[in-house]
């Protein structure tokens, strides 16, 4: 489901960046507007997936917790953990879902 597009945002942008936005406009044949969107969308996405990978450097928080911040479901999550490097296989697999997390798993794929 898209998210209901709510606020309007102005901003200043150098000379170079509006050249970029052009020319991307060009080649994608999208508008303005739907690529400036996607561009945020994955700046906003990539960020939390940093932090959700700094925290679980830097905390004890579980992969699913860190899923849940990145926006990604956990194998995707625990995918992008290995591939940063971060933590090791042994490292991660050290991090267990607890069990009311699994339990609401659970409930969500059985009838």
């Amino acid at each position: 489901m898209k998210n209901k597009l709510k606020k309007t945002k102005t901003i200043r942008l150098s000379d170079v960046t509006i050249k970029n936005i052009n020319y991307m406009v060009k080649e994608t044949k999208i508008s303005e507007s739907e690529l400036l969107r996607s561009i945020i969308d994955k700046a906003i996405l990539e960020y939390r997936l940093n932090k959700s990978i700094e925290l679980l450097e830097k905390t004890d928080i579980t992969l699913s917790e860190g899923a849940k911040i990145a926006g990604l479901n956990y194998r995707e999550f625990y995918e992008k953990v290995i591939e940063s490097k971060v933590l090791s296989k042994k490292e991660i697999n050290k991090r267990k879902i607890n069990l009311i997390e699994i339990e609401k798993a659970l409930k969500k794929i059985t009838i």
